[in-house]
């Protein structure tokens, strides 16, 4: 009995030893809606897309890459080349406030809660859990006078598993390098 014990009570440990691996992955997604808008010589335009640019029903891909560090750092890539999103959200950069590193907390524990927010100079673009797997986008860009603004919305589904292991992992870290300040927001 004693063997036993010993064994379900070490196995979790020796599994947690093991270090974390750099993950990529993908998510694909389907446009289900856009409008673009802008004025033009005092005038209003409306469009539905650009021309040569994503359509209604087309797909794109969401590409992610987690890298993670032996003192609990990370750093995490997202780009979506069709919706010009290319950032990185790292362990370096954060700070315990409300919108930490593009993520959004929420929920008792006030962690990650299936949301993710990016907000570059090119535009931005929210990203959030409908689902069990599955995600709805919604992205804007081109707040220049002169050139069009555009909202588009997409429906991602099939989120492969290692999205939830970097962001237990980024939970983790935020936790123990900030502890109990995170409680406080």
């Amino acid at each position: 009995m004693k063997k036993l014990f010993l064994l379900l009570f070490l196995s979790p440990l020796s599994f947690a030893q093991e270090p974390f691996k750099d993950l990529e992955f993908d998510l694909s997604c389907t446009v289900t809606a856009q409008a673009l808008i802008q004025t033009k010589d005092g005038k209003g335009e409306t469009y539905s897309a650009y021309d040569g640019g994503l359509k209604n029903g087309d797909t794109f891909e969401i590409k992610f890459l987690m890298n993670f560090s032996d003192d609990l750092g990370y750093e995490l890539g997202i780009t979506v080349q069709e919706l010009m999103i290319f950032e990185t959200l790292s362990s370096l950069e954060s700070m315990p406030t409300e919108y930490k590193n593009g993520l959004e907390y929420s929920g008792e524990d006030r962690l990650f809660d299936g949301m993710l927010n990016i907000e570059t100079f090119m535009g931005d673009m929210n990203l959030r859990r409908y689902y069990k797997n599955d995600y709805e986008l919604i992205a804007a860009d081109g707040l220049i006078i002169g050139n069009p603004v555009r909202s588009l919305t997409a429906n991602c589904m099939n989120m492969p598993s290692e999205f939830d292991e970097s962001f237990e992992y980024i939970k983790l870290s935020e936790k123990i390098k900030w502890g109990d300040k995170l409680d406080n927001l």
